[in-house]
């Protein structure tokens, strides 16, 4: 959600849903873990919690990377515009 705030201040476009997955789908799968651990138990979490905290990690890197690159050529789009309708040439 942070990361939401964060390009919508910079784009102004606020995107909730990022591949397919959104609050709606959270929550349901929030519900489906809950009713494993009601079924299966607690002894399994020394492997799974670890586990599903490093995905979530490279899922959050994953995601923090496109929204950087997303931003960075908006950027290089507005000043490349900026500087043509200024009349400035630059050899790149």
């Amino acid at each position: 959600m942070v990361n939401s705030f964060l390009t919508f201040a910079a784009t102004n476009k606020f995107e909730i849903y990022f591949y397919g997955f959104g609050p709606t789908e959270m929550r349901i799968g929030f519900i489906l873990i809950n009713t494993i651990i009601i079924f299966t138990g607690t002894a399994h979490f020394d492997l799974t919690v670890p586990l599903a905290a490093f995905i979530c990690g490279v899922c959050l890197v994953f995601m923090v990377k496109q929204s950087s690159d997303k931003l960075w050529k908006m950027d290089m789009d507005n000043k490349k515009e900026l500087e043509s309708a200024a009349g400035v040439d630059r050899a790149e």
